[in-house]
């Protein structure tokens, strides 16, 4: 009976290590999935971050933690002056809670759009705009 418990607390410590070394996505590997020949994209500097920082407060989400990254990445492809600017943010948070506050309302954003656009989370970063590239990624 001793051998059946130690080879079940063995079973579950490893199951535990397996588990617990899962990969976590990084904006690298987000922004990889976009096309680099295709897609323009632009890292904001810490003043860009506050700004955009003061805009999701304006919007009454209020956030508990740092606004690490944001890209803004828009295809290169496409044209304001046609009216079918094909864009996307990343927005990396210190806290998971603020990633879920700021998905909720960008989905909900996305949706009330007429610009077929996507929102995805990946722990504590959030995907949105319109590029077709954000309703494949698989959070």
């Amino acid at each position: 009976m001793k051998r059946i418990w130690l080879a079940l607390l063995v079973l579950a410590l490893v199951a535990s290590l397996v588990l617990g070394c899962a990969k976590a996505v990084t904006v690298d590997d987000v922004l990889a999935q976009f096309d680099q020949s295709t897609y323009y994209s632009q890292k904001y500097g810490a003043e860009m971050i506050e700004i955009v920082r003061t805009d999701i407060a304006e919007n009454n989400i209020a956030l508990t933690g740092d606004l690490v990254t944001v890209v803004h990445l828009i295809d290169n492809r496409s044209s304001a002056k046609e009216g079918n600017v094909v864009w996307a943010y990343v927005y990396e948070f210190a806290e998971e809670a603020d990633a879920e506050v700021l998905e909720k309302d960008r989905r909900a954003f996305m949706e009330a759009t007429d610009e077929n656009g996507a929102c995805v989370r990946f722990g504590k970063i959030v995907v949105f705009g319109n590029a077709p590239v954000i309703a494949t990624m698989d959070p």
